[in-house]
């Protein structure tokens, strides 16, 4: 079986010390972009449990892109692009946020290991302008079924059943 996302991002999070992972945990809930995760709530957790807060607050390819920001501020670059490397494909439209994950700076593991690679993929910018933000329209003019969508966002909790109930209105008015 493949390992999922999940799984990279917990194996990368065992490659730290005790001491390097609460530093990540401190600058992880030091950040100033949303969505914000407290103290208190990472404070007793493992690995694992970290794991699971990050996919929960983000998506899976935003919590990567978070977990390689937090591993270079903590001067943790060689896992920050072992993690790029290991995810490149299915980060690819992710890249722009990742971006060089092989910055200069100290190594997190003992002398002795490998640098891997760069996250490898095409730009997503076009025109100084972002893919996404370019044809947003075109997706959303062609979803039909809203309320699978809503569904799964209200199960994953990344909006509200209040936030729900508003864009389902907004279809129903199209």
């Amino acid at each position: 079986m493949p390992k999922t996302i999940k799984d990279h991002l917990h194996d990368i999070l065992l490659d730290l010390t005790n001491d390097q992972f609460k530093l990540f945990k401190s600058k992880l809930c030091d950040r100033r972009q949303e969505p914000r995760i407290r103290k208190g709530a990472v404070e007793n957790d493992d690995r694992l449990d970290l794991v699971e807060k990050l996919i929960s607050a983000h998506t899976e390819k935003r919590a990567v892109a978070v977990t390689i920001e937090v591993l270079k501020s903590i001067n943790c670059n060689d896992l920050a692009s072992e993690l790029a490397s290991k995810l490149a494909s299915e980060l690819a439209d992710n890249e722009s946020e990742l971006g060089s994950a092989s910055a200069n700076g100290a190594s997190c593991r003992a002398a002795g290991g490998g640098a891997a690679t760069p996250a490898a993929g095409p730009g997503n910018m076009v025109g100084g302008t972002h893919f996404i933000d370019l044809h947003q329209v075109t997706p959303i003019n062609r979803v039909s079924n809203v309320a699978g969508i809503l569904d799964q966002l209200r199960h994953r909790g990344i909006a509200s059943e209040e936030q729900c109930d508003e864009i389902e209105a907004l279809f129903r008015g199209k």
